[in-house]
């Protein structure tokens, strides 16, 4: 049964900081995890064996989900605290 994360970061970047920002990071997600993101608006479509969400991307925050397989799940406190040290960082 697939496990769920769902994180709502706070920023005071403005939209297109933020977006570039979330941007950046989605590029070195697909050079370092072979992970495939794709933009449709505000929102990142990412996706990869095991794991698959959405970030999207607002004036003043940043809600991520994430959906993880059966393999992953184990993991799931441990990828949210990781997913959630990013984010903090991405956005300063």
């Amino acid at each position: 049964m697939p496990s769920n994360i769902q994180i709502t970061r706070p920023h005071g970047l403005g939209l297109e900081q933020a977006r570039s920002r979330i941007h950046a990071v989605a590029r070195r997600l697909e050079r370092e995890l072979q992970v495939v993101c794709r933009w449709q608006g505000n929102r990142l479509w990412f996706r990869r064996p095991g794991a698959s969400g959405i970030i999207l991307v607002a004036e003043d925050q940043v809600v991520l989900e994430v959906q993880l397989g059966l393999w992953l799940a184990p993991m799931r406190q441990l990828i949210a605290d990781r997913i959630d040290q990013k984010l903090v960082t991405a956005l300063r």
